[in-house]
């Protein structure tokens, strides 16, 4: 693997495109009747390990774009400052950054942790089990106060805060099952994994649309998983929950970032979620054939990577023919698999390929390269 500015620019141009595509659908609830949860979270996971690795990879194909690359290059390694060129400072911009985001990332955690040790101080402390079948044999603690503004989990404990609101029978028991498959679906690290490319992706404007709309597609994931084996009856008592909850909370503000129950603009997202019930389409998979295509698009994306192309760069000016060349310089294979022109002293890069014009030239691995 290789990391590079190329590598990087195509990994924001596939991850865009990518993120688009799943903002769309989250947005558009008719478009779910094709494409479901399950299509999502692939299509979710693909985004994620894309932005991960960003890397070229040997299997990459080199596609030359010199009106793109070969300006975004010389602007990239234009000298700024005592031999300090653009991209090193951009570099050192996007380092500082990332320490920043860090540590008020910790910074609000700690806030978090603080907040819920002082809401278990002052709750009434339950058992999941004393309201509900838990049949999976592990306790989920639930902790009722005034402190709470809405359903939520925090952190990695199997730990419900729901907040001190007069709730009926049915309506604890929808809760507490969402709650708790928000648990099973280790929800609260998915989170943490996205805040986390949020902060070493700062600069990428589409990755916090990509959060945001993460946030909602957790909640319609859960919904599905809940009420999939329930009746229609049953499945329109969790909606009407959802609403009812939504009417007897007095305050939106919420202190923690990790809510899962209900998130900021929740009632669009409530409208969204109940279209989505009432819709009766969950009961079908996404296509098999959309997950296979799904499935292709990481090999894709990771397959192709722009170069730039220097054919009529000034090391080659006043030349007439190869033979020239073979007299004053010669081509570099580097052990990444690149190659290098080097005349005169100078070097030009030349991609994961020899240009066709450069083909006679003599080609020496890197191993045997003179300084």
């Amino acid at each position: 693997m290789r990391l590079s500015i190329s590598s990087i620019v195509i990994t924001i141009c596939i991850s865009t495109i990518l993120i688009f595509f799943f903002n769309y659908m989250i947005s558009n609830t008719n478009k779910f009747k094709i494409f479901r949860t399950d299509f999502l979270s692939f299509l979710i996971l693909i985004i994620i390990l894309r932005i991960i690795f960003p890397f070229e990879f040997p299997f990459t194909i080199t596609i030359v774009a010199q009106n793109l690359m070969n300006p975004l290059f010389s602007l990239l390694k234009k000298e700024i400052l005592f031999d300090v060129n653009l991209s090193q400072i951009l570099f050192l911009i996007w380092l500082i950054g990332i320490l920043y985001l860090s540590v008020k990332l910790s910074h609000i955690h700690r806030c978090s942790a603080q907040i819920v040790k002082r809401i278990k101080l002052k709750s009434s402390i339950h058992n999941a089990s004393e309201f509900i079948n838990t049949t999976t044999g592990k306790k989920y603690t639930v902790m009722v106060s005034d402190l709470v503004k809405s359903p939520m989990i925090f952190g990695f404990n199997n730990i419900i805060f729901l907040p001190d609101i007069v709730l009926s029978e049915k309506e604890i028991k929808n809760v507490l099952y969402h709650e708790i498959q928000h648990i099973k679906n280790h929800d609260t690290f998915i989170k943490l994994i996205i805040n986390a490319l949020v902060v070493v992706y700062w600069w990428f404007p589409p990755i916090y649309s990509f959060r945001r709309n993460i946030n909602s597609f957790l909640e319609v994931r859960v919904d599905d998983q809940v009420t999939s084996k329930m009746s229609s009856e049953e499945r329109l008592d969790y909606a009407a929950t959802l609403i009812s909850i939504q009417k007897k909370i007095k305050s939106k503000d919420n202190n923690f970032s990790t809510s899962v129950f209900f998130i900021n603009d929740s009632n669009n997202i409530l409208s969204f979620r109940i279209n989505y019930l009432l819709d009766g389409a969950f009961l079908k998979r996404t296509n098999p054939i959309f997950l296979l295509i799904l499935c292709i698009i990481p090999f894709i994306s990771n397959g192709i990577i722009l170069e730039p192309a220097y054919y009529n760069s000034h090391l080659l000016k006043d030349t007439v023919n190869s033979q020239s060349l073979n007299d004053k310089g010669y081509i570099v294979q580097h052990k990444d698999g690149t190659y290098t022109l080097v005349y005169n002293g100078e070097s030009a890069y030349l991609g994961k390929s020899i240009p066709k014009e450069l083909s006679d030239i003599l080609t020496i691995k890197e191993s045997k390269a003179k300084p």
